[in-house]
């Protein structure tokens, strides 16, 4: 299963967030189809750019709180003071990619920024 986790500002558009995961899946050497699910903080899962995104893509959304965010720090490879002062995480989208893939999950890359929006991919189990 892979997951695609992403951190973007309230005015990030539907399009940069599919454009963000279409460009973290290129460097990957993957396709927009290669992914499971969407992930990200519970605080932005009301975004109408993400649920217009995640329709536009045919898959859902998984949305995470603090706690369960910040118990994948350790496996992050970014280190953005910005994104602790406003998601408590060193790097939201690839903390909630690794909470989406579940056990034994593994980050694929370090996070992918594109504009507003960035993007990272966890390889994992079921959750």
């Amino acid at each position: 299963m892979i997951a695609a986790g992403i951190g973007f500002t309230s005015k990030a558009t539907s399009e940069e967030i599919v454009a963000a995961v279409d460009e973290c899946a290129t460097f990957l050497r993957m396709h927009r189809d290669d992914v499971s699910i969407i992930a990200t903080a519970d605080f932005k899962c009301g975004s109408d750019a993400l649920r217009d995104a995640t329709q536009e893509m045919g898959i859902g959304t998984a949305c995470f709180d603090r706690n369960t965010l910040q118990a994948h720090e350790q496996q992050l490879i970014t280190r953005s003071k910005r994104s602790i002062g406003t998601t408590g995480v060193s790097c939201l989208a690839e903390a909630a990619a690794l909470a989406a893939a579940g056990k034994s999950a593994r980050l694929l890359s370090a996070r992918t920024i594109c504009g507003p929006v960035t993007c990272a991919f966890a390889e994992g189990g079921k959750r």
